[in-house]
């Protein structure tokens, strides 16, 4: 599916969970480059973080499992930069049409997991604020109420929220090719 419609069909579930427009305004507050090594294994990496961050006191929701793969992956041997923005009360439907202005990959928990593996998480840690990720629809849980969930991570929990309680005062993770 490409980026369009993938937002097109966000956009349209996220109208259904209630969520308004209104005009936002993104500020980059966090900006680094990592290298993905040739070891990672897209299909495992999040069960091989939930034992490693588990072991140091690290709350990971057991809803978070390897499932949760989004279609745009890392790739070992790759670049990437990844950037976090704070935001203005932005809807999910506005923070996926700036991902797309950005050029992003909707990558997800696999994009939280590489924020804390691979830059020692710093860029979540140094913000003290909540981070969440958005990847395509089809990957995202819901609630038996058709609820969508997203991918959250803090100073010491990964785990999934309701997407209705993300707010302004949560970060959006962007991550684009370096």
């Amino acid at each position: 599916m490409n980026g369009k419609k993938t937002s097109t069909v966000m956009a349209l579930a996220l109208s259904k969970a209630g969520v308004n427009e209104t005009k936002n305004t993104f500020v980059k507050v966090a900006d680094v480059r990592i290298a993905v090594p040739t070891s990672w294994n897209h299909g495992t990496v999040i069960s091989e973080f939930s034992k490693e961050f588990r072991s140091q006191a690290f709350k990971v929701d057991k809803e978070v499992t390897d499932s949760l793969i989004s279609t745009q992956g890392f790739i070992p041997g790759r670049r990437y930069r990844l950037r976090l923005f704070s935001h203005n009360s932005a809807s999910m439907a506005s923070c996926l049409e700036f991902l797309e202005s950005q050029g992003a990959l909707l990558v997800g928990a696999h994009g939280l997991v590489a924020a804390a593996m691979l830059k020692p998480y710093e860029l979540i840690i140094k913000t003290g604020k909540e981070v969440f990720s958005l990847a395509e629809l089809k990957v995202l849980p819901v609630y038996e109420d058709g609820t969508p969930m997203v991918p959250i991570m803090t100073r010491g929990f990964f785990g999934l929220v309701p997407i209705d309680a993300i707010s302004s005062e949560h970060l959006l993770l962007c991550v684009t090719l370096w």
